[in-house]
């Protein structure tokens, strides 16, 4: 009879943790769970268990949820933006810079590259200019009131090559600035991975295909 006995109280005590095992599935959840995007082949497994609210109350509810194959909950996460304005006055303050804010990087080295090269053909044609200017002035005399020509075309020479690289540096400046709006514009545009230009034959020649 005892040796019974003994036998029962053992099979009770290895039943126990199966019992709350099935019992596990009467869980209910009271918050949303997102659980990251997973790949064809992978899996993820997520145990939530009940916490308990006293110190006499056991947590012996709980509940595994396994996500494989791809299932998952999307996580939407919003775009970064950059600001059009923002851009737009870093240009206008530092040329490049507004490149620089919207992370194109390549840009940067060329914009200040052209905006250097033509702000010293600027400077340098404009010296030019002033000092056969003074050549200039200096040979007027009243005997000579023309003073020497050869001096004279090559002040104009001067003077044209510097309005010269005046106009380009302005373009310059202006195109910088529209690039970087447009750049900041565009910054969170997405192209899909999923979009493909094919060329396909058909009887009249080649045809093209556009998925998106």
């Amino acid at each position: 009879m005892r040796r019974t006995l003994s036998i029962l109280l053992i099979l009770i005590a290895c039943a126990h943790p199966a019992l709350a095992q099935d019992d596990s599935a009467r869980v209910t959840l009271k918050k949303d769970y997102a659980a990251p995007p997973l790949g064809e082949k992978d899996s993820l497994s997520i145990m939530l268990r009940k916490q308990p609210q006293a110190d006499t109350e056991t947590a012996d509810d709980s509940m595994r949820i396994t996500l494989k194959e791809g299932i998952g909950v999307p996580v939407i996460e919003e775009p970064e933006t950059k600001s059009g304005l923002g851009a737009v006055l870093r240009s206008a303050v530092v040329p490049g810079w507004g490149q620089l804010y919207n992370r194109s990087y390549l840009k940067v080295p060329v914009v200040v590259g052209l905006t250097g090269f033509l702000v010293w053909g600027v400077v340098t044609e404009h010296n030019n200019y002033t000092k056969y200017d003074a050549w200039y002035e200096a040979t007027i005399t009243k005997d000579k009131p023309n003073g020497d020509l050869l001096f004279k075309r090559w002040r104009e020479f001067y003077r044209d090559r510097r309005d010269t690289y005046g106009w380009w540096l302005l373009v310059t400046y202006l195109l910088q600035l529209a690039d970087a709006y447009v750049d900041a514009a565009l910054f969170s545009f997405d192209v899909s991975d999923e979009a493909s230009l094919q060329l396909l034959p058909n009887p009249n020649g080649l045809g093209m295909q556009f998925r998106f």
